[in-house]
């Protein structure tokens, strides 16, 4: 009986590390739409600082502009590190099924 409880146990702890491994893989496609979409903004807003001149009397306008354009490039870079963040931990969890896997093969061939 505790052979049956141990497979199933191990059964159980594949099912959470492959679900786990999807959602990472979710929210990693997340973070890419995510730095896709900053970097737009980014690109926006260093066009419309070319648009804009001192002539317009808005150079308050062009700080605004600076700041956001560096909090997007922050928000960028934040996502990133967390995407490898994200990456790691799936390796990890890569690395745990093969092992899982291993065993039940190795217990299979036991059998034979």
């Amino acid at each position: 009986m505790g052979k049956q409880t141990q497979s199933f146990q191990d059964m159980l702890d594949y099912v959470h590390l492959y679900r786990l491994k999807n959602k990472l893989l979710r929210e990693t496609a997340e973070n890419d739409r995510r730095i896709r979409d900053n970097r737009k903004r980014a690109l926006l807003l260093n066009n419309l600082n070319q648009y804009i001149t001192d002539s317009m009397t808005v150079a308050d306008i062009r700080a605004i502009i600076a700041n956001m354009h560096d909090d997007y490039e922050s928000r960028v870079d934040d996502i990133t590190i967390r995407n490898a963040e994200l990456s790691k931990e799936r390796r990890i969890i890569r690395q745990k099924m093969a092992i899982h896997a291993g065993k039940k093969q190795s217990k299979e061939d036991g059998k034979s």
